[in-house]
């Protein structure tokens, strides 16, 4: 029988059990999160993951973390919805939807009804397809750096 289950992880002692641990900096890596390493975005996880507005959310998988969700609702009226920051699985499509669904009822238990994430290198309708759980997905903006 399979075992699929997703917690919502709200400890610092959960979340520096290796496993997890190493699931993050898997995820960090694999997206290639601009503008930080794996290490230092695992390091702030840690320090906002007891927040009510951090919403870290591992998908385990016969007893083994294998997916994750984070997000964070607005903490400030600039920003304009809560932010999906990291979404990543190694397993298989039933984890990855119970992971979005979790993260979605949280959102809406939290009175929000919107996500926005952010896509730095994928292709706008494969990015869009892959949070077609969450409903219909848009592209609403444009994120320009400036180098100076």
């Amino acid at each position: 029988m399979i075992d699929l289950r997703v917690v919502r992880v709200r400890r610092v002692d959960t979340i520096s059990d290796p496993r997890i641990t190493d699931l993050i900096l898997r995820a960090a890596a694999a997206v290639e999160y601009p503008g930080t390493t794996p290490a230092e975005l695992y390091a702030e996880f840690v320090g906002a993951v007891t927040a009510d507005s951090f919403g870290l959310f591992v998908g385990f998988d016969d007893g083994d973390p294998r997916a994750l969700a984070v997000a964070i609702l607005p903490v400030s009226c600039v920003m304009i919805a809560p932010q999906a920051v990291l979404v990543y699985s190694e397993s298989r499509p039933e984890l990855k939807r119970m992971i979005e669904w979790r993260l979605k009822a949280w959102l809406l238990e939290n009175g929000h009804n919107t996500l926005l994430g952010h896509n730095f290198w994928r292709d706008d309708s494969v990015f869009i397809r892959g949070f077609r759980s969450f409903g219909r997905g848009k592209r609403v903006a444009s994120l320009i750096e400036f180098t100076f």
